[in-house]
């Protein structure tokens, strides 16, 4: 009996080290069940053979102020250009989020002083397509001031800077919702997804990138999600664009697909990405295209976090982080990353297609600690257990967390550069792997490298807006100025200039038009302005021709009275000049707005540029205004009917 017992046993055993095994490499396609919880117990160390990575701590924003910079995993904040790292990181002075360089021998962050956000609840994602540099971002409350808006940049080459193109920023959507991600198709156009609502939206441009659509929800039963739900989209193929969600309500993650060039809303029926582990999916995605070995061809996939880790019955080897992988089918396949016990959270996905690898990294614990990385090879994913291998990490900064990088791929060129921070200290760090292209000098424990970012060039100009209105065709009535709501709606509209350019329209009615378009506000700031202006004929009332205002009212304006002359405003009183205007002249107005002394000056030229007016140390008219945050219109209020035509305006701001 002993000997027949004995032989049982053993096969009991082979049996269960085969079956786990075979879970804990591959886990099931479609809907996993919940995995058995006997699995090889899995290592804690460096991953063999990956290269080591290296942690540069940088500056401190406060985090009771600036709270998880870093985040979303579903975004992207870092992109190589000009054989350069750039990021959009907050600079610790000013709490703005800007564009910044890393300097590749020192490893030193530097503020080119290009203004990306001044919100503090915005959350941004980037693309660089290798022409121009997309950056969505927005918050997440239904207001107003956390709308997600689209600004496009280029590079001057001359001045080391990425610039604001004209007609930006875009507004997507005039309220918030989650974290919006961006993509581009190959007919150029470009994509946004994010949920709200309990939907899930795209949105995507039109005709030129300064015209967006309105956010459409998608309709099926499985984009019915919760409020803390997300979505991502990134272009694979080629030829198609994939747009991945969470489903806390349905405990599973969904795709749906676009063929480019179809009609916009001829998205595939939902794919389930994964879907009944028992414990539910987590509101965490980071998707990619996965290179194929046949050439060009991509793969979407996505990376997945489960829910095993909560709840009473915590299984410490039950899968906690996967990769899901369609095929051309639409099946989706998922391999294990990361189990229960290894406390991942938030991980995100990046390629190398040079080296034919796919990289993973996430922070462990889930509170923030240390993020880990793990390295597959494209051509037979699987990867090793274990945490992974440090990519950032301190003895100091204990709670680093929400790792971000690029859409892009790495290269050897490139290495693998990634961006987080201390939850606690505020403290940005980030972390650099030679992939071949060789490993920065710089070290990291050299207490003589400056952590604080290399400052602003002096004599930088911070670009707030740019409208020429040249890439909107005429007749567009959606050129990113606003009215108020008693003021007719719909009659803005881009005309022909009358020389081969384009202009702004503002039409009149019984009290008056106002137009305006928002501006970032920036407390303690000069912001010039720059206007190029017209009148169709002198009202019976003011017309305002520039007026700049906050929250409270008007900071200062510049008006032609219905006696044909200028007039402005200094403090309560209305200043009458002798200069005269006339109709269906253009004038070119600059005027600069100082909120620190609550006082304005402004210059004014002619069709022919003489310079017909200057004055200098004019006062608010309204105190209480804290900053300027829009430029505004106002056509007279009284008849004949008249209308005012923008010929472009640009808003700037000096760099002290």
């Amino acid at each position: 009996m002993r000997p027949r017992l004995l032989l049982s046993l053993a096969a009991i055993v082979a049996i269960g080290v085969l079956t786990v095994y075979i879970v804990a490499t591959s886990l099931p396609t479609q809907n996993p069940a919940p995995p058995p919880s006997e699995r090889p117990s899995p290592s804690t160390g460096t991953q063999p053979g990956l290269p080591a990575a290296r942690t540069y701590p940088d500056f401190v924003v406060d985090p009771k102020i600036v709270k998880a910079p870093t985040s979303s995993s579903a975004q992207s904040k870092l992109w190589f250009a000009q054989d350069t790292w750039w990021g959009v990181l907050f600079a610790p002075k000013t709490n703005r989020l800007d564009i910044f360089r890393l300097d590749s021998k020192t490893q030193v962050w530097a503020d080119t002083g290009t203004l990306v956000d001044e919100r503090l609840a915005a959350r941004s994602d980037v693309l660089w397509d290798g022409t121009h540099l997309y950056i969505v971002s927005g918050g997440s409350k239904p207001s107003p001031s956390h709308a997600i808006l689209l600004r496009r940049f280029s590079f001057d080459a001359t001045a080391k800077h990425y610039v604001l193109d004209p007609g930006f920023p875009v507004s997507i959507k005039p309220t918030g919702g989650s974290p919006a991600v961006i993509t581009k198709d190959t007919s150029d156009v470009v994509w946004a997804a994010f949920t709200a609502d309990g939907k899930v939206w795209v949105s995507h441009s039109l005709d030129s990138d300064e015209q967006w659509s309105p956010p459409t929800a998608l309709t099926a039963a499985e984009a019915a999600v919760d409020p803390t739900d997300v979505a991502a989209i990134t272009a694979f193929g080629p030829g198609k664009v994939g747009l991945v969600w969470t489903n806390l309500l349905r405990s599973a993650a969904y795709a749906s697909v676009h063929e480019d060039g179809a009609p916009a809303d001829a998205w595939s029926a939902p794919e389930t990405v994964v879907g009944g582990t028992g414990g539910g999916i987590d509101h965490q995605l980071s998707v990619g295209a996965l290179p194929l070995s046949d050439g060009g061809d991509t793969n979407l996939a996505t990376t997945v976090t489960t829910l095993l880790d909560q709840g009473d019955a915590v299984h410490q080897l039950d899968p906690l982080t996967m990769l899901a992988i369609r095929d051309a089918s639409g099946s989706w396949a998922t391999t294990l990353v990361g189990l229960v016990r290894d406390h991942h959270t938030r991980p995100v996905l990046l390629v190398d297609p040079e080296a034919r690898d796919v990289f993973i990294a996430a922070t462990s614990p889930g509170n923030g600690g240390t993020v880990y990385y793990k390295r597959a090879s494209l051509d037979a994913i699987q990867f090793d257990t274990g945490k992974g291998t440090p990519l950032l990490t301190s003895t100091v900064d204990q709670q680093l967390d929400d790792i971000t990088s690029t859409k892009g791929p790495l290269s050897a060129a490139s290495g693998f550069v990634a961006l987080g921070v201390d939850r606690t200290s505020g403290r940005y760090s980030h972390a650099f792997i030679d992939l071949g292209g060789g490993a920065p000098a710089a070290d990291p424990a050299d207490p003589a490298r400056p952590k604080a970012p290399t400052p602003i060039p002096p004599k930088t100009t911070i670009s707030l807006l740019r409208d020429d209105f040249e890439a909107l065709p005429v007749g567009r009535d959606d050129a990113g100025w606003y009215v108020r709501p008693e003021d007719p709606q719909g009659r803005l509209s881009v005309i022909n200039d009358g020389s081969g350019g384009h202009a702004l329209r503002i039409p009149s009615s019984a009290a008056g038009v106002r137009a305006c378009r928002g501006i970032p506000r920036l407390d303690g700031a000069k912001v010039t302005v720059t206007i190029r202006v017209r009148v169709s004929a002198i009202g019976a009332s003011d017309a305002v021709v520039l007026s700049a205002r906050g929250s409270g009212g008007e900071a200062g304006s510049v008006r032609f009275t219905s006696h044909s002359l200028l007039a402005w405003y200094g403090g309560a009183a209305k200043f009458r000049s002798t200069v005269p205007i006339r109709a269906r002249a253009w004038y070119r107005i600059v005027a600069t707005f100082d909120s620190a002394t609550k006082t304005y000056t402004l210059r004014v030229w002619n069709a022919a540029n003489r310079p017909i007016a200057a004055r200098a140390g004019l006062r608010w008219r309204t105190r209480a205004v804290p900053a300027v945050d829009a430029v505004c219109i106002d056509t007279a209020g009284a008849p004949p009917a008249q209308v005012i035509d923008i010929g472009g305006v640009s808003v700037q701001v000096p760099v002290s």
